[in-house]
């Protein structure tokens, strides 16, 4: 496997995961430190993967 697909593979993970984490702990807890960091985090993850699938998509390597 290589570097690049296990950076893709990690995203992926921390966005399926984050988000239902991120929507449990708000709606539980509030609005605390814990969402209030991991929001931009995810925020960032996830534009990122939507940036890397439609280049990939496209053909825009």
């Amino acid at each position: 496997m290589t570097a690049d697909a296990i950076i893709v593979r990690a995203g992926l993970i921390l966005f399926v995961l984050g988000w239902p984490a991120i929507g449990l702990v708000y709606w539980f807890a509030g609005y605390g430190p814990v969402v209030e960091w991991s929001m931009p985090v995810l925020i960032g993850v996830t534009i990122g993967l939507a940036t890397r699938w439609t280049t990939d998509r496209l053909g825009l390597k």
